[in-house]
């Protein structure tokens, strides 16, 4: 991973399935926060590598699931804090076949990321709910959560 300069992130956006829209969260052990946090996962690359190749690579090593490079695009580039760090984090929709092609969702451990367990598919106005009621506080999730319900609002 890029520890200097700039850094290249991704947020794991939504996932369309036959069934409609879902967002795939899972919790993460939040060390400098002492706590789970529910959110995309997520990740950093490594200096000069592609933002779709980070995704697709991030999204295998935390849940084990694999996106083609034809059923990703990028949503938005932002900056998390650019006050405090110089980053380049990307927001990336990538989309699966169907909710079947998730293995053990609301499962434990999931591929290679310790930090990581409980996938869930979520629909929109269940993220939505979770966001108003303080149960969703990590802001890159609601950044990104954002950013796709505003996309679709554009199509």
């Amino acid at each position: 991973m890029c520890q200097t300069g700039s850094t290249r992130r991704h947020l794991s956006d939504s996932h369309s399935t036959g069934e409609g829209d879902f967002y795939l969260i899972a919790r993460h052990r939040r060390v400098a926060v002492g706590d789970w946090s529910s959110e995309f996962p997520r990740g950093m690359g490594e200096q000069g590598e592609d933002p779709l190749t980070t995704a697709i690579d991030e999204l295998h090593e935390e849940t084990g699931l694999w996106a083609q490079p034809d059923a990703i695009r990028q949503l938005h580039r932002l900056h998390a804090d650019a006050g405090m760090v110089q980053d380049d984090v990307r927001v990336m929709e990538m989309l699966l076949d169907s909710a079947s092609s998730i293995p053990a969702v609301d499962s434990g451990h999931h591929g290679s990321d310790w930090e990581l367990e409980d996938l869930q598919l979520l629909r929109s106005a269940d993220i939505t709910n979770m966001i108003r009621d303080g149960l969703h506080i990590d802001g890159p999730t609601i950044a990104a959560c954002s950013i796709r319900e505003i996309d679709k609002l554009s199509r």
